[in-house]
């Protein structure tokens, strides 16, 4: 066999090296020796001496035998170390001889005596009945998995005989969201119409009439956009008009999975019915029982009469406390107060500061107005962007005309 691992205990350590290959133990040869033989006979030869025939190979020699003994490693070996492998062997002798012993005589008594208590509970396990409570629960146990099979039975059979529904395209709920809020919306538009004042009404009307006139010249165009723009603007407005087409035709194709489309349906149905009940609540409201329209009556008798002395309160107030009027005497008091001070005339130097700003004002006002005349010099960076802006809307301009007659040279007309 080839060594691959040499253990720190083993019979063999400082004897041999990695990669050996064992060929004879004391004469034998290990060919055909299973591993369990060949360490009994390392182990029983340790210490009586032991003769080893090795085949191993050196990195640039070819194959060579060497034999090694007892003998040849001791001198190599420490003392320490001689001692823990005679200590390990005699471990493994002793494992050894206790794997062969038999067992205890109290080891079996114990397991006979298990297997005797196990198998007397089988057979009472056996031969007792169940009591009547256990007997009543697997009763019910087992009606109630009946009923079970039959309902699921019946609603299969429901299922199949009824008609598959219609399927429905993505947005159908999305449409029918928008209806309900465009109805409310045109329900509170005519609400807020119906209480407009006159004047709120005619300019609400006149600016309306304004946006779409604005929106039709841009759409359409009119005679002071250019040709180029009238085009890009229809072009524009067909290709928003086309993907708005597209999108919602997409949507009409695609349908709704069944599974949502069924649960779906039924909140959308349970949803609808609770409103309608609302609602007819609301028009023909149950009658009260006769303590409920008693408090009722006497609650709105009581917010009626507070109502009534808040506005005999607004219409007639009661006269007012000595610190009120105090307090009353002494505003109107300051305020004469304020009313004296402006009247007073300014102060030197807040009037030769209002004096100075006012002359600094005049001398900007002059000095612009001497700009715009033409009569201060524009300095060199003025001058130069004024330039390439004169130069920049005549390109745009020669860029407009060439556009112009390209497309009435091609035929095109607004």
């Amino acid at each position: 066999p080839l060594i691959s691992r040499i253990q720190l205990f083993s019979p063999l350590f400082g004897r041999v090296q990695k990669g050996d290959i064992l060929v004879f133990v004391n004469g034998v040869s290990t060919k055909d020796m299973s591993h369990e033989a060949l360490m009994k006979i390392l182990n029983a030869g340790h210490d009586n001496g032991l003769e080893l025939t090795l085949l191993w190979r050196q990195r640039d020699e070819q194959q060579k035998m060497r034999t090694t003994s007892n003998s040849e490693i001791r001198s190599s070996q420490s003392i320490a170390r001689q001692h823990f492998a005679k200590v390990e062997s005699e471990r493994q002798i002793k494992i050894e001889a206790m794997k062969n012993e038999p067992p205890p005589v109290a080891m079996d008594h114990f397991a006979n005596q298990a297997k005797e208590k196990k198998r007397k509970s089988a057979l009472l396990m056996k031969k007792v009945e169940p009591s009547m409570a256990s007997q009543h629960f697997e009763k019910k146990h087992l009606e109630k998995q009946a009923s079970i099979r039959i309902q699921r039975r019946s609603v299969r059979n429901l299922v199949l005989e009824k008609e598959p529904d219609k399927p429905l395209p993505v947005n159908h709920f999305t449409k029918l969201g928008e209806q309900d809020m465009e109805e409310k919306a045109k329900s509170q538009r005519e609400l807020a119409h119906s209480v407009r004042p006159p004047g709120v009404a005619y300019f609400t009307d006149k600016a309306e009439d304004d946006k779409a006139k604005r929106l039709s010249q841009v759409y359409d165009g009119h005679d002071g956009m250019s040709v180029a723009t009238k085009y890009f603007n229809r072009l524009a407005l067909e290709k928003e008009t086309e993907r708005k087409r597209n999108a919602q035709k997409k949507q009409e194709q695609e349908h709704m999975p069944i599974a949502i489309q069924k649960f779906t349906v039924a909140e959308y149905e349970k949803r609808e019915k609770k409103k309608a009940e609302m609602q007819a609540l609301r028009d023909n409201p149950p009658e009260m029982s006769p303590g409920t329209a008693y408090f009722t009556n006497q609650m709105r008798d009581e917010k009626e009469r507070k109502r009534l002395e808040y506005q005999a309160m607004r219409d007639n107030p009661p006269p007012s406390s000595v610190a009120s009027e105090h307090f009353a005497k002494e505003r109107s008091k300051h305020q004469l107060e304020i009313e004296a001070r402006g009247v007073e005339p300014a102060p030197i130097a807040i009037k030769y500061f209002t004096n100075k700003a006012n002359e600094e004002r005049r001398m900007q006002k002059e000095a612009s107005e001497r700009w715009r005349s033409g009569q201060i010099e524009a300095s060199a960076a003025v001058k130069h962007f004024e330039k390439q802006k004169s130069a920049r809307e005549l390109k745009i301009q020669a860029s407009r005309a060439q556009i112009r007659d390209r497309s009435q040279r091609t035929g095109f007309t607004s």
